[in-house]
Formats: structure tokens, C-alpha cells, sequence
């Protein structure tokens, strides 16, 4: 819907956030950008005006997201100008009888925690995937490599190491973002794009289009003119499997959709990927999942450029090795084959190439008393793994400090809580889910000591000597 607003080019059009905040184009103080709520990494330029982003407009990548933005990207920024931000450096103490945060000066702050992760500290670090490259490396420097850890839950990081594994030892090559609407065959395996990776989703869509086209364009109709195009196209549509839990927003434009278990959904991939290419593990499945399986799996070997999509949502190592046997079953008939995953958040892939132990791990050390100081890097350990194993992870370190631009439930438990910037006030690098790094650039200076993730911890480890 965004979309509309933005390529309108008198302004009838217009949308709600706009209104309540409006700032014509030319006042806005802007930057290049990356958008922060999904993998794909899609361009952007935000807009600040007196203090506030107040828009977020798209910045064309030919390679990445083209002209467009989703409406998440384009409107999920108000968590920059929330009030429930830290804006100073907060220290935990007794007040009244409660436990409450103070606010204390930088140097301070800087003064005390020197000191605390200074020479024989006993300091682990909890990184995150929404955090840039900068700051995950100025975390793994402050607390030493051996002392760092993926800010993943175990089962998280082992399908994270299995994707980064497959993509790159295998032969399928991973298309960028802007190549996916050139396939002419697509299988998606145990992922709802439009809730993970929106703009995907859009590409994906896009794909039906081109087996019809092809059609067309042998009938002498030049692509230009579209109406005729389109009466020649009518309601045709290429192949277009989903094999999902549950319904997706692209079923309206599938060929056939398959709803089952992540086990069901895996030994349905099996098949496929036995069918091309007799090498491939064979699996008993069910004669109408064969039959099925025989379908996608003549779709995939008929078109000129099949691909494979796949990622984590399921939780499933299985999915995604089923997913590779496909891509590899075609490689292996000399087919161009594309293998695309998913992935949740906008450094995963970044954090998984850096490598590091998982939160259960950290918590092993926590309990045999190798660390006593747990410092976390914009994580929130409740979203990560159980609610129990977050108390106790918390309850055992002596000293927790939290590093992050939001107010969660960690750092509410947090002895320390400094307070990082936004991708809209710092600077830093990010890698999407097919492992491009991209900058984003400061767009205006932030209130208070709000200042980058990496930049804090820097200065503690200067402090600390």
C-alpha cells in the first residue's frame, strides 16, 4: 500500500503516519540506509525532521528490493522515536524498598564498568542477529573470542549452520533478491514468505508470469504491448508448489499447495529429490504424496531455471536438507538451479559466519562458575530461549549488563543498561540472508549519550585498559 503513496507523483495519494507527522520532501535530513525488519536487506533512505524519523522511503538496489518497499519496512520505524527508550546510561539500585533504574553519567558508567571487565574479569558475551557486524566484533573483543556467543538458542544455531553449510559446499548457486521473479519454476518448502521475507514473496509471485509470457512472446507478440499480452496470457499460470504447515498468501497463485508436518513436508522433498535423480536418499511416502512428488518433480526438471526455496520457520534440519537434495538432484542433471532460504533477522547470516557458541552453552558456563559477568548485546534473552533458562542465565551472573536501543525484559533485569542507537543514529554494517554486506549510515544525532552498540563497548575496552 505504501507503494502507492510513495510513486504518486501530486501527493493525492497519502497515508495516515504521513499526516500525523508531515514534513515536505526537501526539509527531510536523510541517509542511505538498509531496512532492519526482515533479511533481505531492502534499501531505504529514512527521513528525520526536529529530532523524530518521520518516513522511511526506498532507496532502488537493482540487486535487492528494485522500486519497492513492504509496508513493514515502510512503517515499522516508530520504535526509533518511542519515550520508553533508554536515553542515558542506567545503573540498578534500591529505591524505596524497590529495585529500579537510575540514571548515571557516562563517565561514570564508563568509570565503573572499566573497572568491572577490567584485567581477571570472568565476562562472557551474548551477541545478537539484530545487531550489526561492528558491534558483534567489538563484543567478541571486549570479552575474547572463546568467550563469545551467538546471541541463538541451540536449535537456532544448528539450522543456521546447516543453511550456511549448504550454501556454501554445495553446487546451487543462491540468486539474489532482484533475480527471483527471472525463475520459471519454484518449489517453497516449510516457509510463509510474506510473513518472513515480504518483498520475496512479491518476487516469487511474479514467477508464474513468465512460463505464460514465454508463450506469448512465440506467438510474435511483442512484450511492449500489454493488453494483447495479457488477453493471450488469460488465467495461465507456470508451476508453483507450496508444501507448507499451514496457508500461506501465496496459495491464491500456486499450482498445487501441500499442507503437512515439517516431517511430512521433508519426506515429501525426499521424494522429489529421489525422483531427478535416483542418487538422491529414497523415502517411502504415500502414494498420492508419490504422485505429487512425481508433479513437482517434472515441473522442476521441464523449466529452465528452477528454484528451490526453504529456511528455519519450521524449525526443521530436515526441511532444509531436503531443500538442498533438490537443488543438487538438478545441478547434478545439468539444470541451473537456484536454492533461496530465508532467514528471520536482519544480521543472521552475519552473526552465523562470525561463529560462537549458543545461549545454553553460555549458561553451562554461567553454572560451573567459569564467568560471573554476562554482558548482552541488543538481545533479548526471553525471546530466545525459555523463560526458565533466561531467570536462571540472569540469576547466576553476578553483573549484567545490557547494551540495546530497547527497553525489554532483559535489560529490565539488567544491572547496567547503556543505550545503543537505531539503525537511523549509527553507523554500521549488516549481511542479508544471501550474504551481502550492506552499509547504513547515520541519519541524524540522537538525544542524549544514545550512541552505537559498538562504539559503547569500545569504550569499556578502553577503559578496562
Amino acid at each position: 500500500s505504501g507503494n502507492l503513496v510513495e510513486v504518486c507523483p501530486t501527493g493525492v495519494f497519502t497515508d495516515k503516519t504521513l499526516k500525523e507527522h508531515f514534513t515536505r520532501r526537501w526539509d527531510y535530513t536523510t541517509a542511505p540506509s538498509v531496512c532492519v525488519h526482515c533479511a533481505l536487506g531492502c534499501n531505504i533512505t529514512p527521513g528525520e525532521r526536529y529530532g523524530k524519523l518521520r518516513r522511511i522511503r526506498n532507496r532502488y538496489n537493482r540487486s535487492v528490493n528494485g522500486y519497492f518497499l513492504c509496508d513493514r519496512g515502510r512503517y515499522g520505524y516508530e520504535f526509533v522515536n518511542s519515550d520508553k527508550r533508554p536515553k542515558a546510561p542506567l545503573k540498578r539500585q534500591i529505591v524505596d524498598g524497590k529495585p529500579t533504574h537510575v540514571p548515571m553519567t557516562r563517565d561514570e558508567a564508563l568509570s565503573e564498568l572499566g573497572k568491572l571487565l577490567g584485567n581477571g574479569s570472568k565476562a562472557i558475551g551474548i551477541g545478537s542477529p539484530r545487531a550489526t557486524l561492528e558491534a558483534n566484533f567489538a563484543l567478541r573483543a571486549l570479552v575474547g573470542a572463546e568467550n563469545f556467543y551467538l546471541g541463538l538458542s541451540k536449535a537456532d544455531s544448528k539450522l543456521l549452520s546447516a543453511v550456511l553449510e549448504i550454501v556454501l559446499s554445495g553446487p546451487a548457486r543462491q540468486p539474489g533478491l532482484g533475480e527471483l521473479k527471472d525463475h520459471d519454476a519454484v518449489l517453497i518448502l516449510g516457509e510463509d514468505l510474506t510473513n518472513v521475507v515480504p518483498i520475496a514473496a512479491l518476487n516469487i509471485r511474479q514467477t508464474v508470469n513468465n512460463e505464460p509470457r514465454a508463450a506469448v512472446k512465440a506467438m510474435g507478440i511483442p512484450e511492449w504491448n500489454d493488453l494483447p499480452v495479457r488477453r493471450a496470457m488469460d488465467t495461465d499460470r507456470g508451476p508453483l508448489f507450496v508444501a507448507s504447515i499451514a496457508p500461506t498468501k501465496l496459495d491464491d497463485v500456486a499450482t498445487q499447495t501441500y499442507r503437512a508436518t515439517p516431517d511430512g513436508i521433508a519426506s515429501l522433498a525426499f521424494a522429489i529429490a529421489n525422483i531427478i535423480d535416483p542418487e538422491s536418499p529414497a523415502v517411502d511416502v504415500p502414494e498420492g504424496v508419490r504422485a505429487l512428488a512425481q508433479q513437482i518433480a517434472t515441473a522442476l526438471q521441464a523449466a529452465p531455471k528452477p528454484l528451490v526455496v526453504s529456511g528455519p520457520s519450521c524449525r526443521s534440519e530436515p526441511v532444509i536438507q531436503a531443500a538442498a537434495n533438490i537443488a543438487w538432484a538438478l545441478c547434478r542433471k545439468a539444470k541451473p538451479a537456484g536454492i533461496y532460504f530465508a532467514a528471520p533477522e536482519c544480521n543472521t547470516v552475519g552473526l552465523g559466519l562470525f561463529g560462537g557458541g549458543n545461549i545454553e552453552t553460555a549458561l553451562e558456563t554461567l553454572r560451573s562458575g567459569s564467568a560471573d559477568t554476562l554482558v548482552v548485546l541488543e538481545n533479548d534473552l526471553y525471546r530466545r530461549v525459555p523463560t526458565a533458562l533466561a531467570d536462571e542465565m540472569l540469576s547466576l551472573a553476578k553483573h549484567v549488563l545490557v547494551v540495546d536501543h530497547l527497553y525489554n525484559a532483559t535489560a529490565q533485569r539488567a544491572e547496567y543498561v547503556l543505550p545503543g542507537a537505531t539503525f537511523a543514529e549509527g553507523d554500521g554494517t549488516l549481511v542479508n540472508n544471501i550474504g551481502r554486506a550492506q552499509r547504513l549510515m547515520q541519519v541524524f544525532n540522537p538525544e542524549g549519550e544514545i550512541t552505537e552498540s559498538w562504539r559503547w563497548l569500545r569504550r569499556i575496552n578502553t577503559a578496562a585498559g
